[in-house]
């Protein structure tokens, strides 16, 4: 893990210097001798597609400018050789609003499903233009570990409704699901850190979706100031459509124990 996060960090920093970047896997001492990684010279060449979709730059004072990024989300599920679930996340936020990001599946086997991102009212890739939930069934991702009351909460919110409860690992993996179709929502009631969400954050506000707390307050992705400022305690509501809808249904939920 130290090198991933160090690879990452070197390839951000050579290119950006000054950048600030916010990650899971922080080190001051790697950090400090990023450069004794060796990752090759940095290519700022803008891939073909990305190209094609956002032709001109964009000029951000490197001071608005907060990078999040998680090395390997879904860590357990790594271990366990549940490869589907693991991402690399890198997000973006300008003055603490996500606007961005990036979403890798290292392990998939779909090459044109590998990689997603987005930079609100600039471009998304191909496989984020059709993303519709699905109408067969309410379908509700959540965590493989952390499901608290969920299950009882939706069933009750939405008698009558065909209903299916999906426990999975890693909030890029459950976002992916989301931004896809494969499911109408994603739920978290428990703390989560903030590198676990602002690149599926920046992802649903460019596609016209929405990632707020339970109470359906905004995440702020300023740069934090205190260890405590990495940790969202307000839990996770993510939808492409009828975001409202899921935060009055869920109000009842509480978002206190800790989550990995």
């Amino acid at each position: 893990m130290p090198v991933c996060f160090a690879v990452m960090m070197r390839t951000l920093v050579d290119a950006f210097p000054g950048l600030k970047v916010i990650s899971e896997e922080h080190d001051d001492a790697l950090e400090a001798h990023h450069t004794s990684v060796y990752v090759g010279p940095v290519d700022k060449t803008c891939p073909s597609d990305v190209l094609a979709a956002i032709p001109y730059d964009t000029k951000i004072p490197l001071d608005h400018l907060q990078l999040w990024i998680d090395p390997l989300d879904a860590t357990q599920e790594y271990t366990e050789d549940l490869l589907d679930y693991v991402t690399t996340m890198v997000g973006i936020a300008i003055k603490g609003r996500a606007v961005g990001g990036v979403i890798h599946k290292p392990f998939a086997t779909a090459a044109n499903k590998k990689i997603f991102w987005a930079w609100k009212d600039q471009g998304i890739s191909e496989n984020l233009k059709n993303s519709s939930p699905p109408n067969e069934s309410l379908k509700i991702i959540i965590s493989r570990s952390h499901s608290g009351n969920v299950d009882e909460t939706a069933r009750t919110a939405f008698a009558g409704q065909t209903l299916e409860i999906i426990p999975a690992g890693g909030a890029g993996y459950k976002t992916v699901e989301v931004l896809t179709g494969r499911a109408n929502v994603y739920l978290h009631t428990t703390k989560i850190k903030k590198w676990d969400l602002c690149a599926p954050n920046g992802l649903l506000n460019a596609v016209g979706g929405r990632l707020s707390t339970l109470a359906g307050t905004e995440v702020d992705y300023t740069a934090p100031v205190v260890a405590n400022d990495v940790i969202n305690t307000g839990g996770v509501i993510a939808a492409v459509a009828d975001h409202a809808t899921y935060v009055t249904a869920f109000s009842t939920l509480n978002a206190a124990k800790p989550s990995r």
